[in-house]
């Protein structure tokens, strides 16, 4: 059996501008997850670079995740100066949770959400 498709109109448009708003709001909620993630994980002295992660989402294709914290990146990288450096966090947080980022995003993708 055939399946026949005919389109009255071209809503082509329209399916792409709703397809790029679905694509930005399933980033803004990677972005959300992904900052939780980071933070649960950060060093913790004072709290000021725990709570200093952000996200941003520029377009539908695009998500920045970071800090103006200006010594966040010898916490994420060590220096031959730190004798208990604790290792990275950054990166295994968005590592380990690379599947539940895949998750949220077919979430949004698929209309679920």
């Amino acid at each position: 059996m055939a399946l026949n498709i005919i389109m009255t109109e071209n809503r082509a448009k329209e399916l792409l501008a709703a397809l790029a708003k679905a694509k930005k709001v399933a980033l803004t909620a990677v972005g959300v997850q992904a900052v939780g993630d980071i933070q649960l994980r950060a060093p913790v002295d004072t709290g000021r670079l725990k709570n200093s992660f952000t996200y941003r989402v520029p377009d539908e294709s695009t998500l920045v995740i970071g800090t103006a914290v200006s010594y966040a990146i010898y916490q994420e990288f060590g220096t031959s100066k730190m004798k208990h450096w604790k290792g990275p966090y950054m990166r295994p947080a968005l590592t380990q949770n690379q599947e539940v980022y895949k998750e949220i995003i077919k979430k949004y993708l698929s209309g679920k959400a």
